[in-house]
């Protein structure tokens, strides 16, 4: 027997101090801490990285949607009548213009999430949402010239720098495709590091099982898929609310039950994976399928409506948006259907039991290194 085994134990800690020995300080609890085993050079680095070109980006967009509104007001106090007549213009671009930059903030915390957790599936998927922020970002550049094209002929000086579409106006437009395509490359080669860091914590908990690995593997895709699904679904909803023809009766209705919704049917997907609970896994299941019929039937009632009265829609200029959301969400949404049914299938493999010992580490009731795998 080694000799630390035979040694004495230490006096027991004075009342309260083990507990707050666990205790994580601010620092801890929004920085990766650094560990005798795991080093975290690269995870701090993405966070650092992710945060510049988070805020250079909601600065450009925050920009934009600031001249835009003085431009509004412009217009507004200029010709009264004639701004009646842009309404539905100006709210196309402002609704679109606030949706990305609520796509911004959401980039950002689903990084620092996933480096934080330790989540390898979530940062990879970060990859893939740059790309469709790149995408959405050369359809403001379209959508926002379009938008001007109709605003010009109400100004009395269509020179302006931002109705001519010119100048910092023009330049906090174009520079958000480039922050994100430089991110893009940079992102990929931090994904690589990381799954270097990340890779030793993973190995201590499974043991080297593949069973248990390929259980953790499902069920750390339900939970990126959950998140991914809300963002997109609100977006969604959003888009719906504000530029299909909805009557205020349907507004108050579709804006509580998402509400509702958007909160119960994560939690029972997280709560039923995370302690092998059947019954709230199929009702998890149960809300998949009612949000994609809430999908399936907006967009129908949309299309439907544009047809019965074209006039009283603004659906015809924000077609694309919508759409983009529609199919995202519902891809989403049946994806994490699915993979609800195969966590299902997972139970008593062992999960929930590494789940609960490493809820003990963090308590303090194991003296083993934690490694956080609920987020």
């Amino acid at each position: 027997m080694a000799a630390e085994d035979t040694a004495p134990l230490p006096p027991p800690p004075p009342h309260g101090f083990e507990a707050a020995e666990h205790v994580k300080s601010f620092k801890d609890r929004i920085i990766p801490k650094q560990t005798d085993d795991v080093t975290v050079y690269w995870s701090r680095a993405t966070i650092l990285a992710i945060f510049i070109a988070g805020v250079l980006a909601i600065i450009c967009e925050s920009w934009i949607m600031i001249n835009e509104n003085w431009l509004i007001n412009n217009v507004k106090a200029a010709s009264p009548d004639g701004y009646n007549d842009l309404e539905e213009n100006f709210l196309v671009g402002q609704t679109y213009h606030g949706i990305f930059l609520a796509a911004f903030l959401f980039w950002m915390i689903v990084t620092w999430d996933g480096v934080m957790h330790k989540n390898l599936m979530q940062v990879l998927s970060v990859n893939i949402y740059n790309f469709g922020l790149l995408v959405y970002s050369f359809l403001q550049i379209i959508q926002t010239k379009t938008d001007l094209e109709f605003v010009r002929p109400q100004l009395e000086n269509p020179d302006d720098p931002i109705a001519s579409n010119t100048g910092l106006f023009l330049f906090a437009q174009v520079m958000l495709p480039a922050i994100i395509g430089f991110v893009i490359p940079s992102f990929a080669y931090l994904t690589y590091r990381l799954h270097g860091e990340f890779g030793w914590r993973q190995y201590r908990i499974t043991g080297g099982s593949k069973q248990l690995e390929n259980v953790f593997f499902t069920y750390h895709i339900l939970l990126l898929l959950l998140k991914f699904s809300v963002f997109f679904v609100i977006g969604f909803t959003i888009f719906d609310l504000v530029l299909t023809a909805v009557s205020d009766k349907g507004k108050v209705i579709i804006g509580i039950s998402a509400a509702v919704v958007g909160i119960l049917v994560p939690a029972c997907g997280y709560y039923g994976a995370r302690n092998e609970r059947k019954h709230l896994i199929f009702l998890y299941m149960f809300g998949c399928l009612c949000v994609l019929a809430y999908i399936v039937q907006r967009v129908w009632q949309a299309y439907y409506k544009e047809y019965e009265t074209p006039e009283s829609s603004y659906f015809d200029r924000s077609k694309l948006p919508f759409m983009l959301y529609a199919c995202l969400s519902f891809l989403l949404v049946l994806v994490a259907f699915v993979y609800g049914f195969i966590c299902l299938g997972n139970f008593n493999r062992g999960l929930k039991e590494v789940l609960d010992q490493e809820e003990k580490r963090r308590k303090g009731e194991l003296e083993a290194p934690v490694v956080d795998l609920d987020a």
